[in-house]
């Protein structure tokens, strides 16, 4: 259903019980003016001529200011008929007095006695609610008498005392047509308000529904664009919030979108690297154990040489692999970095212990110097060992046989130092800047494996940047060498 119609269908359904609420109250208003004006005409009746009630309840009944006879008498002398009679013969009643203006229609009293009887010819019996108000001991009671829609009649009855022939005094008037609660009174009265209310609402509500409409039209454009731009809104009522909302929504499914993307790429450059860096090695290894046992076949003894080349290929392959992993971690978005308390000197240990075989298979000496007390950082422990062993790696693996290289941990004010020297060929003052980024391989590495990514330091600067630290490199002393600094902030 749509807005308008649901609207319309509402105001219609609140309208019912609201007009039966608007006419129950008007009706009571009503009664009890009508009670009141009943009331006090009769209290004033009764202190003006209230003796001859029980003396001459014909005088007492008839209108005062009447002139003639009572009207409620006989019809001898040509008077007027019994109340409610036919006229008599002989001619026409003489005219009722016309009500005063603005007194409406008159008050007609009529005496009863302890049976509720009067003695007024015509005189209307009281309705039966009446009665039974009044054995609930109240002194006066009020209905209205309703005569099939043609008209509506008030009675107020009084009691006075226990006998006597104005035991009680019954007062009636006719109540105004326009004042009776009839459906096309109410249909007159409050019909026109009540559909001019409605019809304005309607009238009102048609800005809301076309800018709905609007947003629904442009929240259904995003979505053909893939979320592509913001949802234009103007305003700031209910309207406007509900198009920012689906704003906000549309930016973080766009976010979602990226996000998506992001890692649908890594997962394509993860998979493109693995085939690139560890096909080359695994293929010279291949090669390497082809030759070991085509000597083994022919009862040879290996060559230490190529027993060494296997394992070098074997090693790289292995660091390859832990440094594609690494990456893929670190550029699938922000990546999660669980911190703990790292012993930086027992790291380092175990990266030395780790690269010696290979170290002394390059014929490279690999030192290492840390204090005898732990030196502990806030940090990751996987990130920062991959970090510091691919630093010792490039050190022996872009060295020379015969060489040296040293892995320090000192402690310096505020800060913690892992620093890396080796006196290999070294780098190029020009290229010290350029040798952590991606993608670039300098002079000196590309004696081996030339189709290499160079994931190893870039990955080392990304995850010192990540816990706070600094990577540096500087030329050896006398342009000899290279050394390398991570320098951590310690609380």
């Amino acid at each position: 259903m749509k807005l308008r119609t649901r609207l319309v269908v509402t105001s219609l359904v609140l309208t019912v019980p609201l007009t039966l609420l608007v006419g129950a109250l008007e009706r009571r208003a009503l009664d009890q003016e009508a009670q009141q004006i009943l009331a006090t005409h009769v209290s004033a009746r009764l202190a003006d001529d209230g003796a001859r009630c029980a003396t001459a309840p014909l005088a007492f009944a008839a209108p005062p200011g009447a002139p003639g006879p009572p009207p409620f008498g006989g019809p001898p002398h040509g008077g007027p008929p019994p109340f409610g009679g036919p006229p008599p013969p002989g001619g026409p009643p003489p005219p009722a007095p016309p009500p005063r203006p603005g007194d409406g229609p008159p008050i007609l009293l009529f005496p009863l006695d302890s049976d509720l009887h009067s003695v007024v010819p015509g005189a209307p019996a009281p309705d039966q609610r009446l009665p039974a108000a009044l054995a609930t001991g109240a002194t006066r009671a009020h209905v209205l008498v309703t005569d099939g829609g043609r008209g509506a009649t008030d009675q107020l009855l009084v009691r006075l005392s226990d006998k006597g022939p104005c035991a009680y005094v019954l007062a009636v008037r006719e109540r105004p047509r326009f004042a009776a609660l009839t459906l096309p009174h109410l249909a007159r009265v409050w019909g026109p308000p009540l559909l001019a209310m409605l019809g304005a609402v309607v009238f009102g509500l048609g800005p809301i529904v076309r800018r709905i409409r609007a947003l629904e039209r442009r929240v259904r454009e995003s979505s053909a664009r893939g979320y592509s731009g913001d949802i234009p809104h103007e305003g700031n009522d209910e309207v406007a919030a509900l198009a920012t909302a689906f704003d906000e929504a549309a930016r973080n499914v766009r976010g979602h979108l990226e996000a998506q993307e992001r890692r649908e790429q890594t997962l394509r450059d993860f998979l493109a690297n693995t085939t690139h860096d560890v096909m080359t090695p695994l293929t010279v290894l291949q090669g390497h154990l082809v030759a070991l046992a085509r000597t083994t076949e022919r009862g040879r003894v290996a060559d230490p040489a190529v027993v060494e080349a296997a394992l070098d290929e074997a090693h790289y392959t292995a660091a390859l692999v832990h440094n594609l992993g690494v990456a893929a971690r670190l550029e699938a978005g922000e990546p999660h970095i669980t911190r703990a308390s790292v012993d930086l000197a027992a790291l380092v240990s175990r990266v030395v212990a780790r690269h010696g075989p290979v170290a002394r298979q390059h014929g490279v000496e690999l030192e290492h110097a840390v204090p005898d007390e732990p030196v502990r950082i806030e940090g990751d422990e996987t990130f920062l060992e991959q970090a510091v062993s691919n630093v010792v790696y490039n050190a022996i693996r872009h060295h020379r046989p015969g060489g040296h290289a040293s892995v320090l941990v000192e402690r310096l004010e505020g800060a913690v130092r892992v620093r890396v020297l080796d006196d290999g060929p070294g780098v190029a003052p020009n290229d010290l800047e350029r040798i952590a980024e991606r993608n670039v391989r300098l002079d000196a590495a590309r004696t081996r494996h030339p189709d290499g990514r160079g994931l190893g330091l870039a990955i080392t600067r990304r995850v010192a940047e990540l816990h706070g630290a600094v990577l540096s490199f500087a030329a050896g002393e006398g342009g000899v060498g290279l050394t390398v600094d991570l320098t951590f902030p310690v609380a």
